[in-house]
C-alpha cells in the first residue's frame, strides 16, 4: 500500500479509538447524572417530610401559645404589680410570680391598676 493509504487508515483507526473512549465516557456520565437524578430525588423527599414536620409543629407550637393566652386571660380576674413596680400583670404571669407577697397589691380590674399608674405588662396586652 501506498504511504497515504496507510496514514488514512491510521486516522481511522484513532478516529475509531477515540469514538469507542467518547462513547464510554458518555455512558459513565449518564450514569452519574442518573445517580445524581436519584439523590435530588431522595433529597426533595426528605425536605418536603421536613417541611411537613416543621408545619406540624408550628401549628402545635402555636395552639400551644393560644391556649396559654385563653387560660391567663380566664383566670385574669386579679391583677397584681409590685408597690413600687411600673406594670401589672395577670396572677398567672411569671413576673407576678416573682414579686415577694409583701411587696405585693393587687386590683380588680385594669382600669383600677392604670388609676394607680402602673402600664400593662405583655401577659395583658398580648
Amino acid at each position: 500500500m501506498r504511504k497515504i493509504e496507510q496514514n488514512i487508515i491510521n486516522s481511522f483507526r484513532l478516529a475509531k479509538t477515540d469514538i469507542i473512549k467518547t462513547q464510554k465516557n458518555l455512558i459513565e456520565v449518564s450514569r452519574n447524572q442518573e445517580k445524581m437524578i436519584e439523590m435530588l430525588d431522595s433529597l426533595k423527599a426528605q425536605m418536603k417530610d421536613l417541611n411537613e414536620a416543621m408545619k406540624r409543629e408550628k401549628t402545635k407550637a402555636a395552639v400551644a401559645k393560644t391556649s396559654v393566652k385563653r387560660s391567663m386571660k380566664r383566670k385574669a380576674q386579679v391583677y397584681v404589680a409590685a408597690k413600687e413596680g411600673p406594670k401589672f400583670h395577670v396572677e398567672a404571669c411569671p413576673f407576678a410570680q416573682n414579686i415577694i407577697p409583701k411587696h405585693k397589691v393587687t386590683f380588680r380590674s385594669q382600669v383600677a391598676a392604670k388609676n394607680a399608674g402602673k402600664k400593662p405588662c405583655a401577659c395583658i396586652r398580648g
